[in-house]
Parts: structure tokens; C-alpha cells; sequence
């Protein structure tokens, strides 16, 4: 009776500590997965900032001219040595207006203008900025940090790989694009 009642005891013991265990084993797994769940649910840093207004206060700031009045001959100075110059004439179909596109390339970097004959004013068509290209108004140059950007731009330091602005009326879009926090492209699509 002694032996039967010491191993029943044992038994209920075993079972007991059995249940504990697959239930600590069960917690520990179900932790696991709650932890799992929540790292996904965890807000990834923010890849872009976006800035918005009517008024193009970046054209004025980053351009050295003044978007009047094109001359090729005169914008080459705002261009770095070894800056190449296309144009192309576009005319639309039924119409009686056309316009050129002057492009300054030079290596992987280009920006083009939209001039209208019948207009003082020309525009920007489209630019990708990955080198010195352009001698910048404002000293802004591909290989700045963030800090120097944002004060620059006179934004706070982005906590982002790109900041994008959409400005004007017509809306010209900016994109800043860093790389291990340097600027490494400038990327601009036209307001007209």
C-alpha cells in the first residue's frame, strides 16, 4: 500500500511538473511570438519628408539666374567646366507653337530648360544632380551632410533618406537624396 501510494504520488508529482513545464514551454513560445508580432508592428524610420507650398521658394534660393531672358552663352557661367549644351526644338501637331529644350550635361548629371520664343521666361523641364554640375546660389553641393542640407533648405535635420518638396502653383518637385547621410542626388521635374 506504502509503494502503491508513493507512486501515485509520484505520478500526480510527474504530472503536475509535466503540465508546468509545457506550460512554461507554452508561455515562452507564445512570448516569443508576441514579440515577433510587435517587432513587425514597430513604425519603420520614415524614408521620405514632404514638404508642400504655392510659392516656389527653392527655384530662387538654388538658382544663380533668374529664369529670364535665356541666353546659352551666359547660363554657361553658372556651369562648371566641362558642361556640354543640346538643344532640341518640339512643335505640337496643329499647332502653331513650339519650343526648345536646352540641356547641360555633363557626365551622369543633366538640366533641362523649356524655352518658349514668344516669352521672356523660361523654365525648368527636368534635372538629375549627382555631381558639380551647377554652382548653386546658395553653396548647396552633392557630398553635404544632413545637418548642412537642412540648414541650407532651413528645414530641421531629416531623420529620412530623401526629403521631397512639391512647390509653386504649377508645382515643381525637389527630391534631396541621401546616402549614409551625404547628399547624393538632386532631382527636379519642371514647373511648366
Amino acid at each position: 500500500m506504502k509503494a502503491k501510494l508513493i507512486q501515485t504520488c509520484f505520478l500526480l508529482t510527474s504530472a503536475f511538473f509535466s503540465c508546468q513545464t509545457t506550460d512554461i514551454k507554452s508561455n515562452n513560445y507564445q512570448e516569443k511570438i508576441t514579440l515577433a508580432l510587435n517587432e513587425e508592428k514597430k513604425p519603420t524610420i520614415e524614408q521620405s519628408c514632404n514638404y508642400s507650398s504655392e510659392k516656389d521658394t527653392l527655384k530662387q534660393a538654388l538658382f544663380p539666374f533668374s529664369f529670364k531672358n535665356f541666353e546659352t552663352q551666359k547660363m554657361l557661367k553658372f556651369f562648371s567646366v566641362g558642361t556640354k549644351v543640346d538643344s532640341s526644338k518640339l512643335e505640337f501637331a496643329g499647332e502653331d507653337y513650339e519650343y526648345r529644350i536646352y540641356t547641360f550635361k555633363k557626365e551622369n548629371s543633366f538640366i533641362s530648360f523649356q524655352v518658349k520664343p514668344k516669352s521672356e521666361w523660361f523654365y525648368i523641364q527636368e534635372c538629375v544632380i549627382q555631381n558639380d554640375i551647377l554652382n548653386f546660389k546658395n553653396g548647396l553641393k552633392i557630398g553635404m551632410n544632413k545637418n548642412e542640407i537642412s540648414n541650407i533648405l532651413n528645414i530641421q535635420k531629416p531623420n529620412c533618406d530623401t526629403i521631397k518638396f512639391d512647390l509653386g502653383e504649377l508645382s515643381t518637385y525637389y527630391d534631396f537624396i541621401f546616402k549614409n547621410a551625404k547628399l547624393e542626388k538632386v532631382t527636379i521635374i519642371g514647373d511648366e
